[in-house]
């Protein structure tokens, strides 16, 4: 009897403290409420596209992306117009120097020249344009973001239709040479826009296997067909072919002979 009054005492403990939790609603592991903060943002501030109000092309302040106006093409295809057999169409991209710029060009203005240029496309042939940058120093007037043209005789005079270039013994190295540097330089200059062709032949001496020099001969031709490749000469232009050790020019029974013998020929052809 006594075990019986004990449980019946800790069931009306229990029944007594539920109901308390019940009335109170303080003690039955509810959560405590939460006050949600919510963050305001301000918005950024969207810069407003700039737009041509006159001209043919403009560009927003530190921008090298030109914003074109429909008669574009009517200026471009007028340009095409006056270009005439040996003159070249010069464009020039200005620029303020308070605007900012951390393209990889030259500056701002070579940057707004390169970008008019694409415009011209294939239209427009390597050896029929050029392109230079003009800075406006402490202004930021968008009359500094534009392009300007101008067409020019081109310069360049006619190089010799032929020349030797020197290579080390057993080397595809060219020997350091400024003046065929420079004559390499016209060399480019004159078939980007005479459209002729270049014939690269290269010769080796006698030392070695002739399988052997016979391919000397021709990674020499390729070297310097590389180098014009690099200056834009099409590199469908350009012709190479080897003679190896079959055609001297000198006597490979001496140094100085041998010297002469290592050479690469370039020729300009029609």
């Amino acid at each position: 009897m006594r075990n019986i009054g004990i449980i019946i005492i800790i069931l009306l403990w229990l029944a007594l403290g539920f109901r308390m939790c019940q009335d109170q609603q303080r003690c039955c592991g509810e959560p405590a409420a939460t006050t949600k903060v919510v963050q305001k943002t301000t918005p950024v501030p969207i810069a407003p596209k700039a737009s041509c109000t006159s001209g043919y092309v403009c560009f927003a302040d530190g921008s090298c992306d030109p914003i074109f106006r429909d008669n574009f093409n009517n200026l471009r295809d007028s340009l095409l117009g006056l270009i005439s057999s040996g003159q070249v169409l010069r464009i020039t991209g200005h620029f303020s120097s308070k605007e900012s710029y951390t393209g990889s060009a030259e500056d701002l203005g070579m940057c707004r020249a390169m970008a008019i240029r694409k415009r011209f496309g294939a239209l427009l042939k390597d050896g029929q344009v050029e392109l230079s940058s003009q800075r406006t120093v402490g202004r930021t007037l968008a009359l500094d973001r534009r392009v300007s043209y101008s067409i020019n005789k081109n310069e360049v005079k006619s190089v010799k239709r032929k020349t030797l270039i020197y290579f080390p013994y057993n080397s595809t190295d060219k020997l350091a040479d400024a003046e065929i540097e420079k004559y390499l330089d016209a060399v480019a200059a004159q078939v980007k826009t005479s459209g002729e062709r270049i014939r690269l032949t290269g010769h080796t001496d006698s030392k070695g296997r002739p399988e052997y020099n016979l391919e000397l001969g021709r990674r020499r031709a390729i070297v310097i067909r590389n180098y014009l490749v690099s200056k834009g000469v099409p590199k469908s232009k350009i012709i190479v072919t080897s003679k190896g050790e079959a055609e001297p020019v000198a006597s490979n029974n001496t140094k100085e002979g041998r010297a002469q013998n290592r050479r690469t020929v370039l020729e300009i052809i029609s």
